[in-house]
């Protein structure tokens, strides 16, 4: 029998196929980054990587200091009690897909030194469970990656950090 660690593994290494739909990087922070479109049996995704406000471009380097990644639906900004059951096996594939987005984003992008990421409390769920799913995931990709994991809980919900 499997432990429930090497079904996690093997959830994350099943995505759904997704396209590359902006890859730019060219200084300009209103109109860089790299996003990624993939769908599932109920819903379309977006996930975008694009420069953090606060970043610096390296012109020599051609790279940004940091980076705000978000991955988001159609269904954002409708009510919870709208979405209907969601499938859970449906679920673990929209985040095995976003996984392998970041894996992707890291391999044109291999010189990424801080990645942001929030999972708001209140938004999707009234508890910590989108953010304790978040956590999952950013403890994964810290570790493949060589990143440090910081977070930040609090009223609105919890910030990530990963750090080189």
């Amino acid at each position: 029998m499997k432990k429930f660690r090497e079904y996690v593994t093997e959830l994350f290494d099943k995505p759904l196929p997704f396209k590359v739909v902006l890859d730019k990087n060219d200084g300009d922070v209103n109109e860089d980054g790299v996003a990624y479109k993939f769908k599932s049996k109920k819903d379309n995704y977006l996930v975008t990587y694009y420069p953090a406000p606060t970043a610096k471009y390296d012109n020599e380097k051609k790279e940004w200091s940091s980076v705000e990644w978000i991955f988001s639906s159609k269904k954002l900004g409708v009510a919870q009690a709208d979405w209907g059951e969601v499938d859970p096996k449906e679920s673990l594939k929209v985040f095995a897909t976003v996984n392998a987005t970041f894996d992707d984003y890291m391999k044109r992008r291999p010189n990424t030194k801080e990645i942001y990421s929030e999972a708001e409390k209140g938004y999707i769920t009234k508890d910590d469970s989108r953010a304790q799913l978040y956590g999952l995931l950013m403890k994964r990709l810290a570790k493949r990656h060589g990143f440090k994991l910081k977070t930040n809980s609090g009223f609105t919900g919890t910030k990530f950090r990963l750090q080189k």
